[in-house]
């Protein structure tokens, strides 16, 4: 399994990243999960996204 984090400011992009990732990963065969982790949701404040990817199913 392939785990990925990416950490940035809200606004910057995080969350679109991830889901990039996880978008060509599924287009690619494998299987993926992203989440995205806020603290205050505001323009600016800290986000962390997580993308998970295998071959074999998520638990």
């Amino acid at each position: 399994m392939i785990r990925m984090r990416f950490h940035g400011r809200g606004g910057h992009g995080t969350r679109t990243a991830s889901r990039i990732v996880g978008t060509a990963a599924l287009a690619s065969g494998y299987r993926a999960q992203d989440s995205p982790v806020y603290g205050a949701e505001r323009r600016g404040a800290a986000v962390i996204a997580l993308t998970r990817i295998d071959q074999d199913s998520i638990a």
